[in-house]
């Protein structure tokens, strides 16, 4: 009875006038039970048909829903003799593959469908031929009836997972927030966003961040407002009202300043021309001004508090 099933042949006799030539196949289960819902099924036909014909691909059964149980996933030729026996044009093997969608309170035994096949050769008529049925179980994935054990009748809980440790993510959300306070404290400086009260002993500091407010044009009422806030600053920064003659003392009160030299002189140079020759283009460019007010903010002692 199971080499019936593994070697079932379907005989098909051409049409009359022609010679009597005759066709089989074979199929092949790689197992017959065992499956539950969710399994692939897979066969191999074997099939052998004249010199000439050669299977119709247009015409191959469409996958879908065969039965209860059963839903045609794939079927398709392969490309190599099967055994020795075949050829690749005339008597291809054939792989189905059926999806298990279906099972049933107790082991069930299920058939695979009837296909048929089709091949063509030109000047004869076509050739159809079946493929058997093979009957195959189909078991549940559990039994009917749980054992009336002690535990065993209910559904148990859901195990607890895991503890898994943060010590490592909060010590690295730590150490992040650490270097974005840096960096936003670092920003802030650079901006001057930092509170004027900190700023008390850091009068280039305070000027830079009221330079960087104004407009940033060179509109000539706002390079005056930028120049003489940084006048005012020297100013503070000395103890006494800096003018270009006398320079030399702000250096010497100021020693960090002496870096800044040559650009602090054209800077007085320039204000001079700017505000007492009447030369509208003598000033920094506001971009440069801003720079400069900058760069002194930098250079300056960076002491807070009294």
């Amino acid at each position: 009875m199971r080499s019936e099933l593994l070697t079932a042949l379907a005989l098909v006799v051409a049409s009359a006038g022609a010679s009597a030539q005759t066709a089989g196949v074979a199929i092949d289960p790689v197992r017959l039970y065992g499956y539950v819902i969710g399994d692939q099924i897979e066969l191999h036909a074997r099939v052998h048909v004249p010199p000439g014909y050669e299977l119709d691909l247009g015409r191959l059964p469409k996958p879908g829903r065969v039965n209860a149980f059963l839903e045609l996933r794939t079927i398709r030729p392969e490309e190599r003799s099967f055994g020795g026996l075949l050829e690749t044009k005339h008597g291809a093997p054939l792989t189905l593959r059926f999806l298990v969608v279906n099972s049933g309170v107790d082991v069930s035994t299920v058939q695979t469908p009837a296909l048929a096949l089709r091949y063509r050769r030109p000047g004869a008529p076509d050739l159809t031929l079946q493929l058997p049925p093979v009957e195959l179980t189909v078991s549940p994935l559990t039994p009917e009836y749980v054992s009336g054990a002690v535990g065993l009748e209910h559904m148990q809980p859901d195990a607890p997972p895991p503890r898994i440790s943060t010590r490592a993510p909060r010590a690295r959300l730590l150490l992040y927030a650490f270097v974005a306070l840096g960096l936003c404290g670092y920003v802030a400086w650079r901006q001057g966003w930092v509170p004027r009260g900190l700023l008390a002993r850091r009068p280039f500091a305070r000027a830079a961040a009221d330079v960087r407010r104004i407009r940033p044009d060179s509109a000539s009422e706002r390079q005056a407002a930028r120049a003489r806030r940084l006048h005012r600053a020297f100013d503070e920064a000395a103890g006494f009202a800096v003018a270009g003659h006398s320079l030399e003392q702000f250096f010497a009160v100021q020693p960090w300043s002496a870096a800044l030299e040559a650009e602090i002189r054209e800077f007085f140079a320039a204000s001079g021309r700017f505000f007492y020759a009447g030369e509208a283009t003598a000033m920094f460019p506001a971009e440069r001004l801003a720079g400069f007010a900058r760069t002194l903010a930098e250079h300056e002692p960076r002491k807070v508090g009294a």
